[in-house]
């Protein structure tokens, strides 16, 4: 999908106004976030670290396009906590992610039940799978903060630019990741009625 159609959908998707959407669709390309090309039908697509970009553009400042873009490489950069040599940063592991739900079925994506999150104040994002109790699903749980890696001389401050003001956290539903990655990068219809019709109770009316 190009970034344009990207911008409309995500607005609706995640019930933010178009405007706002449009205006940091345009910073990002102008940031170098998203590839440039030609306009209109012979736009390029977007791809999986794209949408991420822009996704966690959004998490960071919802309702600011310039300040969202201004703190982007801040929290798209955030790295993994790993007790391996893994490095990842946020921005490459929400991609994977969505790459990742793009492919699979509406089915083996709930029995994961994915989120994501991201905490302002406290410089951090989650990405957890968090299947229904009793499920043989095994659980995951992906934490990256810009305190990884810190030296222990460093100022807190320093890592925490936002720590003390007004906290801010977002969460993207498993639902919701799913709508974005079939639509925005598999290029297919939005699958609620598939997913209203799945779950048992339909809480999603």
């Amino acid at each position: 999908m190009h970034l344009g159609q990207t911008a409309s959908n995500l607005a609706l998707l995640l019930n933010r106004p178009e405007p706002t959407s449009k205006m940091i669709s345009r910073l990002l390309r102008e940031g170098g976030w998203v590839k440039k090309g030609s306009r209109g039908r012979n736009a390029p697509h977007v791809d999986g670290g794209e949408l991420s970009a822009f996704l966690i553009a959004f998490m960071c400042c919802p309702d600011s396009p310039a300040v969202a873009v201004e703190r982007l490489p801040h929290f798209a950069g955030l790295l993994l906590e790993s007790e391996t040599e893994t490095k990842a940063t946020f921005k490459e592991g929400l991609a994977l992610l969505l790459d990742r739900l793009a492919s699979e079925t509406w089915d083996e994506v709930w029995n994961k039940n994915w989120g994501v999150s991201l905490h302002v104040d406290m410089s951090a994002a989650q990405i957890k799978a968090d299947p229904v109790e009793g499920s043989e699903v095994v659980p995951e749980d992906h934490v990256f903060s810009s305190l990884v890696g810190v030296a222990d001389d460093q100022l807190r401050e320093e890592c925490l630019p936002y720590l003390g003001g007004l906290q801010a956290n977002y969460k993207i539903h498993c639902v919701t990741l799913f709508r974005i990655a079939k639509v925005v990068l598999a290029g297919e219809p939005d699958p609620v009625d598939e997913i209203r019709k799945s779950i048992e109770g339909g809480w999603l009316s």
